[in-house]
């Protein structure tokens, strides 16, 4: 009896709990470890200066993502602190994909132990009488595990949400502790507000992140009018200073992306945020299938999806509200944190590129994993004890589908071609799958399969830069010069690709059309001042014309 005892002591520890996770975790994820570097994390890691070389800190936080790479392409995004983790990986990994995909797990592992004590917290605070422990269990076990996550933790271009969760989860964790020491501890404001200010320099929608606490306050602490007050006065410091940062030292402003987000009309992009957020709730609750690039816009009220995803919204709205007088406000706090956090990427203020991304769910959804925990555990309290072995074989369910649909999604991802393949199956309307796609065929020497995924990516987009380009190295590769430079010089004129420059350039030396090629580098060498293929060859031909 005292052997069952301890043992049953050893299982309720936080370390053993968290622990257990995280080993399952590893195994998971383990698949990951061997994905190559990917769509974007050709341009923004290997093809990125400011993460091959050293010498330019003051560049990463005073230009865009893509500047030490391929320039406009990235040039709405200020994310330095995400170049600066790619500048430490690379140092330490060099161009090996598996260290990077470690340190991913690492803030993932860092995730989960925030998820498990923010969701005992929340359980001990509104909910006494629930096993605390089980809620965090239970909570970082959704989290830690669900597929959805797969894409932000799988592919190292979306480090920067793990990063930035990261930085908010610590936030919220200080947050939660200063109101605790009923508001009289300055350092754990002090510590939410450094955290805060690293999230901003790591990714941008986090701006609307302590929005999160604020409604929390107003549920629980709305007497309390000096502190609400002291909160807002602390986060609008760093605010301000990203602000400062990014519009008057970096001078990025929020431009423009080709999608069809982008040409829908407001009421279009409202009437898909609707949709969308009743997807999102879809994708938590039976995620599959997992693709991504979700291109979709719902054209009128009388759109089956958006009736659809209306009527689920409203019963939820209902479901939420009685809850919120039946059993705690923190409901719906817990709602609105899904919310908030997945407000900035509908597409209703500001274009994300698509209408939907699994990455986005990463921080937004763990607020309906803890809500979930603690449905489930005021369930099994509920349930006759005979009926939790059944409850407990419920859970090793859902983690053996979650698991397994976690690896399948691992294994496309290690294969580009089956995965663009997929993936764009799913989303017909994704021309930046189709591009894709032809520059994996392209690498494989299937060069007419290529033309035709290019040919495709441009009848979806014909304003995409990038596809006319690839499409123009085909005509090249077949010898027809005249189409190769029509459609590098689209290339140019609809977007300005680096790579269009160059392709264009060696056709005109090909030609001996030595003053062109020049002429043209030099345009590109304004630029692209970073791109060291421009300049090479740019001093190349000045040789070659003497």
């Amino acid at each position: 009896m005292k052997s069952e005892k301890k043992l049953f002591k050893v299982l309720k520890q936080p370390v053993f709990q968290i622990g257990l996770i995280f080993f399952l975790t590893l195994i998971i994820y383990s698949s990951s470890f061997i994905i190559p570097f990917i769509w974007d994390d050709e341009v923004q890691i290997l093809g990125n200066k400011f993460v091959t070389e050293g010498g330019f800190l003051k560049d990463i936080f005073t230009t865009s993502v893509m500047m030490g790479g391929n320039g406009p392409g990235g040039n709405s995004f200020y994310r330095p602190l995400v170049i600066l983790l790619y500048r430490f990986e690379y140092i330490f990994f060099g161009s090996d994909p598996t260290g990077f995909h470690i340190i991913s797990l690492v803030f993932h592992f860092i995730n989960i132990a925030f998820v498990y004590f923010l969701a005992r917290k929340i359980a001990c605070r509104h909910f006494p009488i629930l096993p605390s422990g089980l809620c965090a269990f239970l909570a970082s076990f959704l989290f830690a595990f669900h597929p959805a996550n797969a894409e932000a933790i799988s592919w190292l271009a979306s480090q920067g949400d793990l990063m930035a969760t990261s930085f908010a989860l610590g936030a919220l964790l200080f947050l939660f502790l200063w109101t605790e020491d009923n508001f009289g501890n300055w350092k754990f404001l002090a510590g939410a507000q450094i955290l805060f200010f690293l999230t901003l320099f790591t990714k941008e929608s986090f701006f609307v992140f302590p929005l999160t606490f604020l409604v929390y306050l107003f549920y629980f602490f709305r007497k309390s009018i000096s502190s609400i007050y002291k909160f807002i006065e602390v986060f609008f410091i760093p605010a301000i200073i990203y602000v400062f940062f990014r519009f008057l030292i970096a001078k990025i402003y929020f431009g423009s992306t080709l999608s069809l987000m982008a040409k829908a009309s407001l009421p279009e992009r409202f009437l898909t945020a609707i949709t969308s957020l009743a997807d999102y709730l879809k994708i938590i609750i039976f995620p599959v299938p997992l693709f991504t690039d979700r291109q979709f816009v719902i054209k009128g009220l009388t759109d089956y999806r958006f009736i659809i995803s209306v009527s689920v919204l409203i019963l939820l709205a209902v479901v939420f509200l009685w809850l919120h007088k039946k059993a705690s406000p923190v409901i719906s706090f817990l709602g609105f944190w899904f919310l908030i956090g997945i407000f900035p990427v509908l597409n209703v203020v500001f274009i994300t590129g698509q209408a939907m991304a699994e990455r986005y769910l990463y921080f937004p959804a763990i607020g309906i994993f803890i809500l979930s925990a603690l449905g489930l555990v005021f369930l099994i309290k509920e349930t006759p004890s005979f009926l939790r072995a059944v409850v407990a074989l419920f859970l090793l369910i859902i983690f053996c589908f979650f698991g397994r649909t976690v690896m399948a999604r691992n294994e496309l991802w290690q294969k580009p071609l089956d995965f663009y393949q997929h993936d764009a199956n799913l989303s017909p309307e994704s021309f930046l799958l189709q591009n894709n796609l032809g520059v994996e065929l392209f690498r494989q020497g299937r060069y007419e399969e290529a033309g035709k995924a290019f040919a495709k990516a441009i009848e979806i987009e014909p304003k995409y830069g990038v596809s006319h380009n690839n499409l123009g190295a085909i005509f090249q590769r077949r010898g027809e010069a005249e189409e190769a430079i029509l459609e590098y010089k689209k290339a140019i004129e609809l977007s300005g690709y680096y790579l269009a420059y160059i392709n264009l350039s060696d056709i005109y030396i090909g030609e001996e059309r030595y003053g062109e090629a020049i002429s043209l580098l030099e345009q590109a060498a304004k630029i692209f001042p970073y791109d060291s293929a421009i300049f090479s060859r740019l001093e190349f031909f000045r040789q070659k014309q003497k």
